[in-house]
């Protein structure tokens, strides 16, 4: 086989491109209340006992960088609730405020930190879900309800749906 000299160029660029960064994706959801994560399949609120719910999404250790993550919960009947996309740093920097495409104002940013589950590290960033005083009291939207993170834009979720109930 012969290779002509610009085929043999390119070989050295292909020797020596440098690894691939490591994923920063997310990991999971997680729903809770009181400061608490649920790691339960489906976790329980009463809507008369908690104010607001939060979820934690949870990403490999070694994340970096700024980006955006979009949380996307949906009502018992399966209709788009809410749209949350929430600006997030590695934490290297204190959190300010980032444009985020289709918001008319700059978003309060969120430093992601350190925490453990089940022996295992993560870099975690909590978001508030507001419960009382909304729809979902006023309408009665009870029921198992669902989550889904989506990262930098990317139109497919990044980890499992997370689904949890609420009860009057």
């Amino acid at each position: 086989m012969k290779l002509s000299m610009l085929s043999l160029a390119f070989i050295p660029c292909l020797i020596a491109a440098p690894a691939p960064l490591p994923p920063v994706g997310c990991v999971r959801v997680e729903v809770g209340a009181g400061g608490a994560s649920s790691t339960s399949q489906a976790p329980r609120f009463a809507v008369t006992k908690v104010l607001d719910l939060t979820f934690t999404v949870l990403f490999s250790p070694s994340f970096f960088g700024d980006h955006v993550v979009d949380l996307k919960v949906f009502t018992p009947d399966g209709q788009l609730y809410r749209s949350m996309a929430v600006p997030i740093n590695d934490g290297k920097r204190p959190a300010g405020e980032r444009s985020v495409a289709g918001y008319p104002r700059p978003v309060r940013e969120r430093a992601v930190t350190q925490v453990t589950r089940d022996r295992a590290a993560y870099a975690a960033v909590a978001i508030p879900f507001p419960v009382a005083g909304t729809d979902i009291v006023s309408s009665g939207l009870y029921g198992r309800w669902r989550v889904q993170a989506h990262f930098d834009d990317n139109p497919d979720p990044c980890a499992p749906a997370t689904y949890f109930f609420l009860n009057p």
